[in-house]
């Protein structure tokens, strides 16, 4: 029983090694809301730092930032409208100031457009 143990830690080892995202950095915004933490959350588990962006939900971004941070990943708390092109260049800036790059990137934001994806322009963003 023991050697099945063995065998099946070994496996769960060898799995998450084959998701590593050690040394990846990922922006999550809409970090602060319920799909956006997990996601940011779930991306710090496997080795992620996160560049975490929040807008409207900002009494959940602290619970959010202290689970990345619980893996010993690096977190950049940053706030941000989506559909403010300012905005949107003030955390690129801000992210490439911290981590250099980006390789990653998950849009999570509470927005919608009711267009298809292909035709979503910079006046829609600004609507």
């Amino acid at each position: 029983m023991m050697y099945r143990s063995k065998i099946i830690e070994e496996q769960n080892v060898n799995m998450r090694n084959l998701f590593s995202l050690d040394e990846c950095v990922a922006v999550v915004t809409g970090a602060g809301g319920s799909m956006g933490s997990v996601i940011s959350v779930g991306l710090a588990s496997y080795g992620a730092d996160i560049v975490a962006v929040g807008h409207k939900n900002r009494d959940r971004m602290p619970e959010t930032l202290r689970k990345i941070r619980s893996f010993g990943r690096k977190v950049l708390e940053t706030y941000c409208d989506v559909t403010s092109q300012e905005d949107v260049d003030r955390i690129v800036d801000e992210t490439m100031n911290e981590f250099g790059r980006v390789d990653i990137y998950v849009n999570m934001p509470g927005y919608s457009f009711r267009v298809d994806a292909a035709d979503v322009n910079i006046s829609d963003w600004n609507a």
